[in-house]
């Protein structure tokens, strides 16, 4: 009897092994990346030929590598704690953004960040939220921007909302959406037909292809990803700007009863992957879709993996960025060679 169980055990192990795709070999056979300092997972990254910038999830570091991630060093710990949203606008401009309310500009690669923040009234600017000994329902407005996209130095937009923490969410939430044309120094408000307005600029201004405004993922210009959620399962969004149409692909229904899609990155016109991961107590793994056929079909990838927070590509390397410290480095070239050596 015992010899049967053992045997059982052995069985399904191997089957566990062959169930595993070969793309979930690569990345875990692949180079890790280490940051020195670090004790939060990393959160959100900008990539620019071989410069990284990336933020960490709960301390405000800005860190940055100008080897393809071979090294990194920390250039700033900046006011908001989680920053949601980072953007390069070539090796020096940058920007980000995030909670209590905070924008930041960087004219020199990431070295001198300048508070550029928008005006909001009585605003809260003092971490409190993670801070046990701290009063949890002050009495002013926290902000948060979880989107941001700058067409150029002068112009682009943050968005979010405000809520007064002693009021209550429900009673006091507001969206906020502020523009600007000159960089930050000033910004303007927005009401719903200036933010469809400018949204729409942001896209109609994209000047590379595989780009994101809004969670909008865009191959050349007319075609863009999206993710979405209906009640059954996770949906991909496909439009065709040109053709004037809109594909739904349902996606692989899994078995995570808590999940978040967080991002879709393609590496060509044809190969492509969305990640995220669970959000199941004890059972945080990664999700891995991929598509190699220019998203007609995509493909689940079970896997031990921990939770993907966010990815990002340049031309030679797909990089990756976790929970439990989880940071690759998967060359390209290996990702094309195993995801055509799979179909």
């Amino acid at each position: 009897m015992k010899r049967t169980i053992l045997t059982l055990m052995l069985l399904a192990g191997c089957l566990s092994l062959l169930a595993q795709s070969r793309l979930i070999k690569l990345i875990e056979n692949e180079k890790d990346l280490t940051i020195d300092g670090l004790d939060q997972p990393i959160h959100k990254v900008a990539i620019l030929n071989e410069m990284l910038w990336v933020t960490d999830y709960g301390n405000g570091n800005v860190f940055k590598s100008t080897d393809n991630g071979e090294t990194f060093n920390k250039v700033a710990t900046l006011g908001s704690e989680y920053f949601e949203s980072i953007q390069f606008l070539d090796e020096e401009i940058g920007f980000v953004s995030g909670d209590y309310g905070f924008v930041y500009k960087t004219l020199d690669g990431g070295e001198i960040w300048v508070d550029i923040s928008p005006p909001v009234e009585n605003r809260l600017t003092e971490r409190f939220r993670n801070d046990s000994t701290k009063n949890q329902t002050p009495n002013g407005n926290f902000a948060a921007y979880y989107s941001m996209h700058f067409i150029n130095a002068s112009q682009g937009y943050v968005s979010g909302f405000t809520y007064n923490p002693k009021l209550g969410f429900g009673s006091s939430f507001k969206r906020l959406f502020f523009t600007t044309v000159d960089g930050g120094a000033n910004w303007k408000l927005e009401d719903a037909e200036g933010q469809k307005k400018m949204i729409q600029l942001a896209k109609d201004s994209l000047n590379s292809p595989f780009s994101s405004v809004e969670n909008e993922y865009f191959l050349p210009k007319q075609i863009s990803w999206t993710v979405k959620k209906n009640r059954k399962a996770d949906i991909l969004i496909k439009q065709d700007y040109l053709k004037g149409t809109i594909d739904t692909v349902n996606l692989e229904t899994i078995s995570f009863e808590k999940r978040m899609l967080r991002n879709i990155t393609f590496i060509s016109e044809d190969i492509g992957f969305v990640f995220g991961g669970s959000i199941d107590p004890d059972n945080e793994l990664a999700i891995i879709y991929s598509t190699s056929d220019g998203g007609k079909s995509w493909k689940f990838h079970p896997s031990n993996l921990p939770h993907v927070h966010v990815a990002g590509a340049n031309k030679d390397y797909l990089f990756l960025f976790g929970k439990e410290g989880f940071m690759k480095c998967v060359p390209i070239s290996n990702l094309i060679e195993t995801l055509v050596d799979e179909e």
